[in-house]
């Protein structure tokens, strides 16, 4: 026993003598305060991260004030949209749920984990829209919150005002939120003068004072939850607009042998009630792969009331005097159904989405009815890669559309081919940037198009849809030069958008008989350059 204790103890001395003598050997040196700051801009293939400063969040009352702070937006305090630093209108997603800029009102800056922009929609996301794309991270609750947000925004001498209230309930599980939007505008005095010349020998003039009577009521439900791998948020939501705009006017009509005067009175009247249910589920499954699809049902019905009078006091010179009645009552139904499925793929990323969308329109115009329908489906892929400081976003995609009006029957299958690449600099370029995009696509006419509805704007002069048309090509490209002072907004942006549309719709103008209309066609080839230059 004594043996083993001797070999302990002289084991432990060893130990120590060696410990001491790495100890010895280390020098001290007095270092002098240190300031470590975290990057506000992480770019990331085909989107950057943002993050929010203490400033960022404090910025105006609600997370869309916040987020318009960040460097790659444009500041707005209590806007109802979000505008990208190229002056673009940004589709807003939170925690990947397709949502709205007053769905992001709701929220605190304070909610927000960071911010995921991308310059244009990835593939993923190619089926919602093709502008720039913004998710909002919003952070996950670990406790049972009750929230109430309130914003009033009034002006009593000119009439208009946005007012919203918010209420939410969130635990680490669940969200529920009750929400209720009013915009509305009253405005009065509003100067007006309207030109016709329908010929040499024929010309009216109306010179009037108006009023505007509008306003917007965005009411919604909603349930989130939000375990593990799984998030499920649905939604339901109603929006009512009705719209009044009244004018009293005097009248001009002049003729080769006559001169008329008259006083009078233009009405519009219009309502649109909107109904829809909003279905989101999103799985992510192992190594970096997700599964999500949308779907909405929407119901709609509206109306729009035209009523224009002229009279004449001088009843030997009445020729000229009408009373015209314009209606158009539409029922309307859409289904769309976005499915996408994303995976890490050689380095970067790789997504294949499918949206399908069935629109049906009910019409009444003049005891006319329309009925057009069409089915649209979209199927494409792409992906995102990244060599050295330059970010390739490739996609292609198949466009299957049919549309029926009036007996006329249309089917196409187009591609779709899109490019995108950028630039981030770094070092003494740091903040400076360079983006490329290529695209080649279609458009379709919209159902309200292709029918043959009119609405009267002048006794000569009729606004009237076209079943004849056709979807069109169009071939546009975006270069863009930015540079981003660091830590701050300032900025300066050059770009230059060429584009060529064959086939291109068109409101035109057409003189059939006595009468002149205002109706869409398809024209033909038109070529623009477009020109940007702004800073800030």
């Amino acid at each position: 026993m004594k043996k083993v204790l001797s070999l302990i103890s002289l084991l432990f001395l060893v130990l120590n003598g060696n410990a001491q003598e790495s100890l010895d050997t280390i020098k001290s040196f007095r270092l002098s305060e240190v300031v470590v700051k975290a990057e506000r801009i992480i770019h990331k293939g085909d989107h950057d991260v943002l993050y929010l400063s203490n400033d960022n969040k404090k910025f105006g009352t609600n997370a869309l004030d916040a987020v318009s702070s960040l460097e790659l937006f444009q500041t707005a305090i209590n806007e109802t949209k979000l505008v990208s630093w190229d002056r673009q209108n940004v589709f807003i997603l939170i925690n990947g749920v397709p949502s709205t800029a007053y769905d992001l009102r709701g929220y605190k800056g304070e909610d927000i984990k960071n911010v995921e922009f991308y310059s244009i929609a990835p593939p993923q996301y190619m089926s919602l829209t093709a502008g720039p794309v913004v998710n909002i991270v919003v952070k996950k609750r670990h406790d049972r919150s009750y929230a109430g947000y309130f914003n009033t925004s009034n002006a009593v001498n000119t009439e208009f005002g946005t007012n919203q209230i918010d209420l939410t309930y969130a635990d680490s599980l669940n969200q529920v939120k009750l929400d209720y939007l009013i915009d509305y505008r009253n405005i009065g005095n509003i100067d007006n003068l309207a030109e016709y010349t329908y010929s040499p020998q024929l010309h009216s003039q109306y010179r009037g004072t108006s009023r505007y009577k509008g306003q917007y009521h965005n009411i919604s439900a909603s349930y989130q939850r939000y375990q593990g791998n799984h998030l499920f948020n649905a939604k339901v939501y109603t929006i009512i607009e009705p719209l009044q705009d009244e004018e009293k006017r005097a009248g001009l009509i002049s003729t080769d042998d006559t001169q008329y005067n008259g006083e009078g009175t233009s009405l519009l009247k219009s309502r649109s009630n909107t109904v829809a249910v909003d279905l989101y589920y999103r799985y992510l499954l192992k190594k970096g792969r997700l599964f999500a699809i949308n779907v909405v049902n929407t119901f709609g019905n509206s109306y729009s009331d035209s009523k224009q009078s002229m009279l004449s006091e001088n009843t030997g010179n009445n020729d000229y005097d009408y009373n015209l009645h314009s209606r158009v009552d539409n029922d309307s139904y859409s289904f769309i159904t976005n499915a996408v499925y994303a995976s890490p793929l050689w380095g970067g990323s790789l997504s294949v989405g499918s949206r399908y969308e069935y629109k049906q329109l009910n019409q009444t115009s003049f005891n006319n009815k329309y009925k057009p329908y069409s089915h649209n489906e979209f199927l494409n892929t792409g992906g995102s890669w990244t060599w050295n400081t330059i970010s390739f976003v490739p996609a292609v995609g198949l466009n299957i559309y049919k549309q029926t009006s009036s007996g006329i029957s249309q089917t196409s299958v187009l591609p779709y081919i899109r490019l995108y690449s950028d630039w981030w600099g770094k070092g003494k370029m740091k903040g400076t940037t360079v983006q490329l995009t290529l695209t080649m696509r279609n458009i379709s006419p919209s159902l309200n198009e292709i029918t043959e509805s009119e609405t009267y704007l002048d006794p000569w002069l009729i606004s009237a849809g076209n079943p004849k048309l056709k979807d069109y090509w169009i071939t546009s490209g975006k270069l863009s030069f930015a540079y981003f002072s660091p830590n701050n907004k300032n900025q300066i942006v050059f770009m230059v958008q060429p584009s060529y549309a064959n086939n291109k719709i068109a409101t035109t103008i057409l003189k059939e008989g006595d009468n002149v209309y205002f109706r869409p066609q398809n024209i033909g080839g038109d070529f623009e350059w477009r020109f940007d230059l702004y800073g800030s």
